[in-house]
C-alpha cells in the first residue's frame, strides 16, 4: 500500500511540476520572451529627434496620433455638434 502511495504522490508531483513549467512558458510569451521587461531594439521605432513612433501591427505604417483640422473639418464638426444637439433634446 506504502508504493502505492508513493507512486500516486510522484505522478501528482509530475503534473504539478508540469503545469507549472507550462505557466512559467505562458507568462514568457507574454512579455515577449524577455524575463527582464526591456525592448528589444528592433522592436522599438524612432523618428529623427528620438521620440518613440507608434506603428501600425498589420501594415507596420506609422499612425498618426494628432492630424491637423482645416477648415472643412472645423465646419462638418460644428454641424455634428448642432445635429447632436438637436437629435438629444428631439427626445
Amino acid at each position: 500500500k506504502s508504493s502505492r502511495r508513493q507512486h500516486g504522490d510522484d505522478a501528482k508531483s509530475k503534473k504539478r511540476r508540469r503545469r507549472e513549467e507550462k505557466k512559467g512558458r505562458r507568462r514568457t510569451k507574454k512579455n515577449g520572451g524577455e524575463d527582464d521587461g526591456s525592448e528589444s531594439s528592433s522592436g522599438a521605432s524612432v523618428d529623427g529627434e528620438g521620440n518613440p513612433v507608434r506603428r501600425s501591427v498589420i501594415s507596420g505604417k506609422r499612425i498618426r496620433m494628432h492630424v491637423e483640422k482645416d477648415d472643412d473639418d472645423v465646419v462638418r464638426e460644428r454641424a455634428r455638434k448642432e445635429m447632436l444637439q438637436f437629435m438629444n433634446a428631439a427626445l
